[in-house]
């Protein structure tokens, strides 16, 4: 019995060795392969016309998650053939991170201060507290998507006060397999919560949306280029946003409903919607401060909305059902035309991957 105790003790550490030397080597490993793959892709993406620069990638967390950061980073695009503006968005670093024993997760650590230029002729500082990014991939595809952020403020770089704020928002997309001969369908979920605007809304909108939801399914094909050749891509092929549902709180004004978006040949956006809106009679103030709607006709407009209004039993704030539609960038309710839209230029120096 003397000699067995150590005999056994031998072994158990020779296994513990040889564990820990096992793992070690798998984590590096996977460690190794996630640098790669991002190399990768930054490589694919500036054959697409993108510009990346950084640091070399770093291995951070052994021995638990694993890390690669990447120091510097800075993804820009030069200016299109449509004379569209050269963008760039800069960090002091991307971090990369996956678990050991889930690694079919990557996650994107966005917390910290992001430069972006391009807009507005200056340069948009955005600081998040909180912030991460997760791509879930099977074999060879990615199925999941999340964006989860909080503390979000941003501000222009010749001005000392926040442009905006946002206290917390949430992105899930799903990728699903599409069926045979469907065309494919992403399934989208967008939440925030107080989201603070420049002091320059229209009274009396206050400067703070309460809250938003929307959940949508975008169907269509969804290809790789600059941005209005795969919008044109997602029209021509029958492509459209099925909004399944959408509440929104701004005081004084707060909606739900639901609808369907596409986009005409000028890759303007086209609709049809249903929605229950209450303080509907402030819509048609903000319609005459700006100067679309006469006083005559505002006045006409309070009296036809107020009789078609329903007020809940409990008593709450009379509520409006309307059928609203958007075509040759105007905006319908019913019959009414509300107001037209600003066309939108869809930028062809931005590229999707």
């Amino acid at each position: 019995m003397s000699h067995s105790f150590p005999k056994a003790a031998f072994w158990s550490s020779a296994a513990a060795l040889l564990a820990a030397a096992l793992y070690s080597g798998a984590w590096f490993f996977m460690a190794t392969t996630l640098r790669t793959q991002a190399e990768l892709w930054f490589e694919a993406r500036q054959q697409d016309g993108v510009t990346i620069t950084s640091g070399a990638g770093s291995l951070t967390g052994f021995p638990g998650r694993i890390g690669v950061t990447f120091p510097g980073f800075t993804i820009s695009a030069p200016p299109a053939a449509d004379s569209s503006g050269a963008w760039s968005w800069r960090s002091k670093t991307l971090r990369l991170f996956m678990h050991p024993l889930s690694f079919q997760n990557i996650f994107v650590d966005l917390h910290g201060s992001h430069t972006l230029t391009g807009l507005r002729d200056t340069t948009l500082v955005m600081t998040l507290a909180e912030g991460e990014a997760r791509f879930t991939f099977t074999v060879d595809r990615l199925t999941h998507a999340t964006l989860d952020i909080s503390g979000l403020v941003g501000t222009w770089q010749s001005e000392p006060e926040a442009f905006f704020s946002v206290e917390k928002a949430t992105t899930a997309i799903e990728i699903p397999v599409p069926k045979d001969g469907a065309l494919p369908v992403i399934h989208t979920n967008i939440a925030v919560t107080n989201v603070t605007l420049p002091d320059v809304l229209p009274q009396p909108l206050s400067r703070t949306l309460q809250n938003a939801r929307v959940d949508l399914d975008i169907k269509g094909p969804v290809t790789s280029g600059s941005l209005p050749e795969v919008l044109d891509v997602w029209r021509r092929a029958g492509g459209d946003m099925d909004i399944r549902g959408f509440e929104a709180v701004w005081s004084p004004i707060s909606a739900m409903g639901d609808g369907t978006i596409a986009l005409d040949r000028d890759l303007q956006p086209m609709g049809a919607f249903t929605a229950k809106v209450r303080g509907f009679l402030h819509v048609v103030d903000m319609l005459v401060a700006d100067g679309r709607m006469k006083n005559s006709e505002a006045s006409i407009a309070r009296g036809v909305l107020s009789l078609l209004a329903k007020r809940p039993s409990d008593g709450a704030e009379p509520e409006l059902s309307l059928a609203v539609t958007v075509q040759d960038r105007t905006v319908y309710a019913g019959p009414v035309t509300l107001m037209e839209l600003p066309a939108i230029k869809w930028h062809a120096n931005v590229v999707v991957p």
